[in-house]
Protein backbone atom coordinates (compact mmCIF):
# COMPACT_ATOMS: atom_id res chain seq x y z
CA UNK A 1 0.00 0.00 0.00
CA UNK A 2 1.31 3.47 -0.91
CA UNK A 3 0.94 6.73 1.00
CA UNK A 4 2.20 10.24 0.43
CA UNK A 5 2.47 13.46 2.34
CA UNK A 6 -0.43 15.86 1.81
CA UNK A 7 1.83 18.85 1.47
CA UNK A 8 5.32 19.48 0.20
CA UNK A 9 8.39 19.09 2.40
CA UNK A 10 11.14 21.43 1.20
CA UNK A 11 9.75 21.20 -2.32
CA UNK A 12 9.40 17.39 -2.23
CA UNK A 13 6.35 15.17 -2.07
CA UNK A 14 7.31 12.16 0.03
CA UNK A 15 5.92 8.68 -0.70
CA UNK A 16 5.86 5.69 1.64
CA UNK A 17 5.20 2.09 0.67
CA UNK A 18 5.66 -1.33 2.20
CA UNK A 19 7.28 -3.87 -0.14
CA UNK A 20 7.95 -7.37 1.18
CA UNK A 21 7.71 -5.99 4.74
CA UNK A 22 10.35 -3.35 3.98
CA UNK A 23 9.51 0.35 4.22
CA UNK A 24 10.43 2.20 1.02
CA UNK A 25 10.65 6.01 1.15
CA UNK A 26 10.84 8.05 -2.03
CA UNK A 27 10.67 11.78 -2.61
CA UNK A 28 9.73 13.56 -5.81
CA UNK A 29 10.60 17.12 -6.71
CA UNK A 30 9.60 18.93 -9.86
CA UNK A 31 11.53 22.03 -10.85
CA UNK A 32 11.83 23.79 -14.19
CA UNK A 33 9.64 21.13 -15.80
CA UNK A 34 11.94 18.28 -14.72
CA UNK A 35 11.05 15.63 -12.14
CA UNK A 36 13.57 14.02 -9.84
CA UNK A 37 12.78 10.94 -7.76
CA UNK A 38 15.12 9.95 -4.95
CA UNK A 39 14.91 6.88 -2.73
CA UNK A 40 16.16 6.65 0.82
CA UNK A 41 18.82 3.95 1.26
CA UNK A 42 18.89 2.63 4.84
CA UNK A 43 22.24 2.98 6.60
CA UNK A 44 22.28 -0.76 7.43
CA UNK A 45 22.57 -1.58 3.71
CA UNK A 46 25.77 0.49 3.46
CA UNK A 47 27.59 -0.45 6.69
CA UNK A 48 30.22 -2.77 5.21
CA UNK A 49 30.88 -0.66 2.13
CA UNK A 50 31.67 2.79 3.53
CA UNK A 51 33.52 4.28 6.51
CA UNK A 52 31.37 4.84 9.59
CA UNK A 53 31.99 8.61 9.52
CA UNK A 54 30.09 8.76 6.20
CA UNK A 55 27.18 6.75 7.57
CA UNK A 56 26.63 8.37 10.96
CA UNK A 57 25.02 11.78 10.76
CA UNK A 58 24.15 11.36 7.08
CA UNK A 59 21.08 10.48 5.01
CA UNK A 60 21.64 8.52 1.81
CA UNK A 61 19.48 9.28 -1.20
CA UNK A 62 19.71 7.37 -4.50
CA UNK A 63 18.57 9.38 -7.52
CA UNK A 64 16.61 6.84 -9.55
CA UNK A 65 17.18 8.69 -12.85
CA UNK A 66 20.93 9.26 -12.62
CA UNK A 67 21.94 6.29 -10.39
CA UNK A 68 23.90 8.67 -8.17
CA UNK A 69 23.72 8.22 -4.39
CA UNK A 70 24.14 11.40 -2.37
CA UNK A 71 25.43 11.33 1.24
CA UNK A 72 23.73 14.35 2.81
CA UNK A 73 24.29 15.69 6.34
CA UNK A 74 21.20 15.18 8.49
CA UNK A 75 20.77 18.93 8.96
CA UNK A 76 20.59 19.33 5.14
CA UNK A 77 18.51 16.27 4.26
CA UNK A 78 16.73 17.93 1.32
CA UNK A 79 19.71 19.81 -0.15
CA UNK A 80 21.84 18.35 -2.91
CA UNK A 81 25.26 19.98 -2.95
CA UNK A 82 28.69 19.58 -4.52
CA UNK A 83 29.94 19.61 -0.91
CA UNK A 84 28.29 16.23 -0.33
CA UNK A 85 29.96 12.91 -1.01
CA UNK A 86 28.28 11.10 -3.90
CA UNK A 87 28.64 7.72 -5.56
CA UNK A 88 27.99 6.94 -9.20
CA UNK A 89 26.16 3.60 -8.92
CA UNK A 90 26.22 2.83 -12.65
CA UNK A 91 27.46 -0.79 -12.99
CA UNK A 92 31.18 -0.84 -13.73
CA UNK A 93 31.61 2.85 -12.84
CA UNK A 94 31.32 2.83 -9.07
CA UNK A 95 33.28 5.83 -7.89
CA UNK A 96 32.76 8.00 -4.84
CA UNK A 97 33.79 11.63 -4.90
CA UNK A 98 33.32 15.05 -3.37
CA UNK A 99 34.47 17.74 -5.74
CA UNK A 100 37.87 16.57 -7.03
CA UNK A 101 38.52 14.24 -4.06
CA UNK A 102 37.96 10.51 -4.45
CA UNK A 103 37.27 8.02 -1.69
CA UNK A 104 39.71 5.10 -1.54
CA UNK A 105 37.71 1.85 -1.51
CA UNK A 106 37.66 0.17 1.92
CA UNK A 107 38.45 -3.17 0.22
CA UNK A 108 41.47 -1.91 -1.73
CA UNK A 109 45.08 -2.82 -0.90
CA UNK A 110 45.88 0.91 -0.46
CA UNK A 111 43.17 1.37 2.15
CA UNK A 112 44.21 -1.82 3.95
CA UNK A 113 47.83 -0.68 4.12
CA UNK A 114 46.97 2.85 5.31
CA UNK A 115 44.41 1.64 7.86
CA UNK A 116 46.94 -0.75 9.37
CA UNK A 117 49.50 2.07 9.66
CA UNK A 118 46.97 4.43 11.26
CA UNK A 119 45.38 1.84 13.53
CA UNK A 120 47.05 3.30 16.66
CA UNK A 121 45.14 6.56 16.05
CA UNK A 122 41.66 5.13 15.54
CA UNK A 123 39.76 2.04 14.46
CA UNK A 124 39.65 1.27 10.73
CA UNK A 125 35.85 1.79 10.65
CA UNK A 126 36.40 5.46 11.54
CA UNK A 127 39.02 6.02 8.86
CA UNK A 128 38.25 8.03 5.74
CA UNK A 129 40.99 7.82 3.10
CA UNK A 130 40.74 10.08 0.08
CA UNK A 131 42.96 10.75 -2.90
CA UNK A 132 43.22 13.97 -4.90
CA UNK A 133 44.45 13.92 -8.48
CA UNK A 134 45.90 17.46 -8.36
CA UNK A 135 49.51 16.36 -8.83
CA UNK A 136 49.72 12.98 -10.60
CA UNK A 137 53.39 12.60 -9.60
CA UNK A 138 52.64 13.14 -5.89
CA UNK A 139 49.08 12.10 -5.08
CA UNK A 140 48.01 13.15 -1.63
CA UNK A 141 45.94 11.08 0.71
CA UNK A 142 43.84 12.58 3.45
CA UNK A 143 43.18 10.24 6.33
CA UNK A 144 40.48 11.58 8.61
CA UNK A 145 39.68 9.71 11.77
CA UNK A 146 36.72 10.01 14.08
CA UNK A 147 38.93 11.09 16.98
CA UNK A 148 40.79 13.90 15.19
CA UNK A 149 39.11 17.23 14.44
CA UNK A 150 41.61 17.95 11.67
CA UNK A 151 42.48 15.35 9.02
CA UNK A 152 46.02 14.11 8.60
CA UNK A 153 47.46 14.88 5.19
CA UNK A 154 49.89 12.32 3.89
CA UNK A 155 51.90 12.86 0.73
CA UNK A 156 52.79 9.65 -1.04
CA UNK A 157 56.12 9.75 -2.84
CA UNK A 158 56.99 7.44 -5.69
CA UNK A 159 60.35 5.76 -5.55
Amino acid sequence: MDYSTRGMISGHRVYFSLRDKVLVIRAKRTAAGRSEIIQLIPREKLENDFPAILLQGHIHWLNLSTSVMDFRPIDKIWESSSENWSVDCTPGQYRMHKGREFLVDVRSPSWTMLSSLLKPLDTPQNLLVTASPFDPDHPSVVAATGCRPTPLRLILLRQ
